[in-house]
């Protein structure tokens, strides 16, 4: 029993620090030249827990890979801002089934706010026409 308790807290030991980095595309505008270009990627670079960036300037992308234990998507975010560009965001439309009621949409909207997303509810209501 002692054997398997040692073998369990090595293998813990080796195996906590290793985390699969995030990858995510951004969509920047205002990108004119080979230097925005430049700009970029010299300070998101920088930032602690960045592993990779790549910046196309025909798509205006930038292509990451990060540690999100040491930095959150929305610094990356503010760090492009800072640098001068936009950040551009789209819009996606969800229709989810089995709301009632406010709670429900409060319970629906925390994990995807706490992930640095904004997030609003429209309630729909079909009225039959009476004849």
């Amino acid at each position: 029993m002692a054997l398997l308790s040692t073998y369990t807290a090595k293998l813990n030991y080796y195996t906590r620090d290793i985390t699969t980095p995030k990858r995510t595309v951004i969509k920047i505008g205002g990108m004119h030249c080979a230097g925005c270009v430049t700009a970029i990627q010299g300070y998101v670079s920088d930032l602690p827990g960045i592993n990779k960036i790549e910046v196309n300037l025909a798509n205006e992308k930038a292509t990451l890979e990060y540690d999100e234990s040491k930095i959150r998507l929305n610094t990356i975010e503010k760090a492009i801002q800072e640098v001068g560009y936009e950040v551009v965001y789209e819009k996606l439309a969800l229709i989810i089934g089995g709301i009632s009621d406010s709670s429900d949409t409060d319970t629906r909207a925390k994990p995807v706010a706490s992930r640095g997303y904004q997030v609003s509810f429209s309630q729909l209501w079909y009225l039959p026409n009476e004849c």
